[in-house]
């Protein structure tokens, strides 16, 4: 029987290559606002464009890799049973699904676009996010394409592959803003909208290496097969009926995240910009939330396809002592690094100094952060995933919006207390998530 050190030690050798693949992913932002903001100098207009096209953008990213996270848990059932065939036609019906998924998506993004002129920007930002906003939309295709063999390898328990192409990946991200950015090469200097196209063209790698790598290994070039096998309704279904409570979880925690930051763009470019540095320091700490979920995924996934209930119900306890701990490390490196972050991003005091301020807030909520969303991981590897959107939608939309409308402008807090409203929804769906958890966990256990 595997006790819980073991289970520890699969989560950290599962987790460790997800965080690399997923803080590469937040590299590409990173990289961008700080070339970007090099770019700008003193001027907070360019990293305040790349803020507000970043957040609607991620609007829409976040639904759509919602849909893909339904691949892992059902590709890892049918893993440990030995369910090969099955999980190839998975696999050739998620690459044609979600890749019209990301079709679709960058059409939406393309045709609402105009409209962000009515959401209280200045015209200033809004002639420069545009352009970079474009070309993230046109990105989503082969996001798409890509996060269906990524979470289908997770689902195998390989989530090395995936780690060592977004490193890659982000790695020509960082040449070609050089190029693009500031004009080298002899190209023309592009500015912001060179970092929205280096960002693009190194996403389009991401695919090609992806199938070449399976190609090249003959324990997964069985699960290639690129054609509709019969049942390819069915399997749709059983995607979408997985991955859609877990789309519509993103999309509510990401639309109260939206609101706030649009919100903060009504206060001016300067909440914007000390906005943006924050925001990059609690995804990064996010996304190590979402690679022990991830992870947490996997093993609890694993465990439950072989009615191992007892190792199912430690796996959870593990991953759930795991947030904890994280959430508690980003609380105490927010706080001693809020002097020093803001520096490396802007010349501007007045965002520097904002900018501080709102490191601090974000690192009050990392605990419950943490937590809700490894739970919410283990919840998908159960496939328990229908009540998580009615949470989300409680915690996010009825509760996190209003409160930090409130707190902002009836209470006159300013951007300060739109950060409240966010710790408060957090909290609750932490909350929320962990009873859903335990009250499964003491279902299994009367078996």
């Amino acid at each position: 029987m595997t006790n819980s050190s073991e289970i520890y030690r699969r989560i950290f050798r599962l987790a460790a290559p997800i965080a690399c693949a997923q803080l590469g992913n937040m590299a590409v932002q990173i990289v961008d606002s700080v070339m970007v903001g090099i770019y700008g100098g003193e001027d907070p207009i360019p990293l305040a464009a790349v803020s507000f096209a970043t957040i609607a953008w991620a609007l829409v990213f976040c639904f759509c890799i919602g849909f893909t996270m339904a691949m892992t848990p059902i590709i890892g059932r049918l893993f440990v049973n030995s369910s090969h065939k099955q999980c190839a036609r998975y696999l050739s019906t998620g690459t044609l699904l979600y890749t019209l998924t990301g079709i679709v998506a960058c059409v939406f993004m393309l045709l609402i676009a105009p409209l962000f002129k009515y959401m209280g920007q200045s015209a200033e930002v809004l002639d420069i996010a545009l352009p970079y906003y474009r070309m993230m939309a046109f990105a989503m295709i082969p996001i798409m394409f890509f996060n269906t063999f990524r979470q289908f390898l997770e689902g195998l328990g390989n989530t090395a592959i995936a780690m060592r192409i977004v490193v890659f990946s982000n790695l020509l991200n960082v040449f070609f803003n050089w190029v693009l950015i500031f004009g080298h090469l002899g190209l023309p200097s592009l500015g912001v909208y060179g970092a929205g196209l280096a960002t693009l063209l190194a996403r389009m790698v991401c695919p090609l290496i992806v199938v070449l790598s399976m190609m090249l290994r003959k324990r997964y070039r069985i699960y290639l097969s690129f054609r509709i096998h019969t049942g390819f309704f069915y399997r749709s279904s059983h995607l979408l009926r997985i991955g859609f409570p877990i789309a519509m979880q993103m999309l509510f925690e990401m639309s109260a995240y939206t609101a706030i930051c649009f919100m903060m763009g009504c206060f001016g470019a300067i909440p914007l910009a000390a906005n943006q540095i924050a925001d990059l320091m609690g995804n990064c700490a996010f996304m190590v939330s979402m690679s022990i979920s991830s992870a947490a995924t996997i093993v609890v996934s694993h465990m439950s396809g072989l009615g191992n209930w007892e190792q199912t119900r430690r796996a959870a306890q593990c991953s759930a002592r795991l947030s904890l701990v994280w959430g508690t490390t980003v609380f105490f490196l927010f706080f001693i690094l809020r002097g020093v972050v803001p520096r490396m991003f802007t010349q501007n005091e007045e965002v520097q100094e904002l900018a501080s301020i709102f490191l601090m807030l974000y690192g009050v909520y990392q605990i419950s952060d943490a937590l809700q969303t490894v739970m919410a991981g283990v919840l998908r590897a159960l496939q328990d995933v229908s009540v998580i959107a009615h949470y989300a939608f409680l915690s996010y939309i009825v509760v996190n919006i209003p409160f930090a409308y409130l707190c902002a402008f009836v209470f006159e807090m300013g951007p300060k207390g739109l950060m409240m409203g966010y710790i408060v929804g957090l909290l609750l769906a932490a909350i929320l998530y962990s009873l859903r958890v335990r009250r499964n966990l003491l279902r299994m256990s009367r078996f």
